[in-house]
């Protein structure tokens, strides 16, 4: 992890697949807010899990999207 990729790649991963995505170092689409690319820091099938050891992290600004087959790029 730490590679920044785009939102699309980072969904193509099966390594991904049905996992919260912790990133940070984001850009963001200007129409839409959302994460476009990313630094992956940290994922996780269970949020709460993910967001335990984020929080115990150096204090980052980070984004966290879930990463699903049916969701939007």
């Amino acid at each position: 992890m730490g590679k920044r990729l785009p939102w699309p790649e980072i969904r193509q991963r099966t390594e991904f697949q049905g996992q919260w995505i912790a990133l940070e170092h984001c850009v963001f689409g200007a129409q839409t807010s959302e994460p476009t690319e990313g630094e992956v820091v940290d994922s996780d099938k269970n949020l709460g899990a993910l967001c335990k050891r984020v929080k115990r992290g150096d204090g980052r600004h980070l984004v966290i999207r879930f990463c699903g087959n049916s969701s939007p790029p």
